[in-house]
């Protein structure tokens, strides 16, 4: 009897843990689904109370990158936002850049967002010809990239030695001339770095290493290319004279002649009101080309491809002598006295003939 007794009451624990365990997974149960509720409303349901612009930083880990959607209101909850990255294998995936979340995005949206890289893109547009104080006034003029501030720091970095060289640009005046007349697609820069890190990244892999070929073959440095491109560039506008021009100061570098091109003089002037006087051409200052033999310090103006491929490809002439038109076009000459003849006739006549 004292053994049923004993097999009685074990029967009723054993109901009444099977009950406990009944309602503890229950309620566990009930408990995961809440969770697991609570989880996919954090992560699709709630949104951004407001449009928001933000930088995320070149090397920002998933906890930088969280806190600052957080101060930003893009997101609740940056624990679930780390959890949900973590769970689709991004963590060393997230991109870099300047963004744009409009109101009401949900946080799985921005994570999407910040995996694709999908970033503000602007365009910008360098003109041939036109210098770094140029392309600063330009910078100035665009609220979106900062305005004057930007265009400031911008100048500041271009003839910053320091910076210059953690470029790989050594012994090198400024940026005059490496960064190319292209209309580029850039990731909205935040900085004046950013904006010149990108432009030259161009030039870069799309133009240095073809560069560096064939200027060597031509016994010639990149910077020395470029030089000459820019002078090619502010001499003509006229396409089909560009391997001509280039072509005539090769000849005259190979002579030893002076290379005498107004352009260089006007470079390097601290005022310039559209006339060239005699004291200019006789300013010593490292760009002019009618004191100075060879070519000057650096380029003196943006080039395009065109002004590149002229030097790189310039025509086989003998000439070695040019002058204006005043049609845009050029006439050239093998001979001084030929050149001297051009001067009187498009120049000096024609000047004559405007002045009646």
């Amino acid at each position: 009897m004292t053994v049923l007794k004993h097999l009685s009451k074990l029967k009723q624990t054993m109901n009444i843990i099977f009950k406990i365990l009944k309602y503890t997974f229950f309620i566990a149960f009930l408990f995961s689904l809440v969770s697991l509720a609570a989880l996919y409303g954090a992560i699709n349901k709630v949104s951004s109370p407001a449009a928001v612009e933000l930088e995320v930083q070149e090397g920002s880990s998933v906890k930088d990158i969280a806190q600052l959607l957080k101060e930003q209101r893009v997101v609740k909850t940056p624990h679930v936002f780390r959890f949900w990255i973590k769970v689709n294998g991004w963590e060393n995936k997230m991109h870099a850049g300047v963004y744009h979340f409009e109101k009401g995005v949900s946080l799985s949206q921005v994570a999407r967002k910040l995996y694709f890289g999908d970033v503000i893109v602007d365009r910008f547009q360098i003109i041939e010809g036109k210098t770094l104080q140029d392309v600063a006034r330009s910078l100035a003029a665009n609220q979106e990239f900062g305005g004057k501030s930007f265009a400031e720091d911008f100048l500041s970095l271009a003839y910053d030695k320091t910076f210059l060289e953690s470029l790989g640009l050594k012994n090198v005046p400024s940026l005059e001339g490496y960064l190319l007349a292209d209309t580029y697609k850039i990731n909205r820069p935040k900085t004046a770095k950013s904006f010149i890190t990108q432009i030259y990244s161009v030039f870069q892999k799309r133009y240095e290493p073809l560069l560096q070929a064939r200027a060597r073959n031509m016994k010639m440095s990149v910077h020395q290319v470029l030089t000459l491109a820019s002078i090619v560039e502010k001499e003509t506008g006229v396409a089909e004279e560009r391997p001509v021009i280039a072509g005539v100061f090769l000849n005259r570098l190979q002579r030893g002649m002076l290379l005498q091109s107004d352009p260089t003089i006007i470079y390097g002037l601290k005022q310039y009101d559209g006339n060239i006087r005699k004291k200019d051409i006789t300013d010593p200052h490292p760009f002019n080309t009618y004191v100075h033999a060879g070519l000057p310090l650096g380029p003196i103006c943006s080039v395009g491809k065109e002004a590149i491929e002229a030097v790189l490809a310039p025509a086989k002439t003998q000439f070695l002598y040019f002058v204006s038109k005043n049609d845009g076009s050029h006439y050239f000459s093998s001979t001084l006295t030929e050149h001297l003849r051009a001067v009187h006739k498009y120049q000096i006549e024609y000047f004559r003939k405007q002045k009646k």
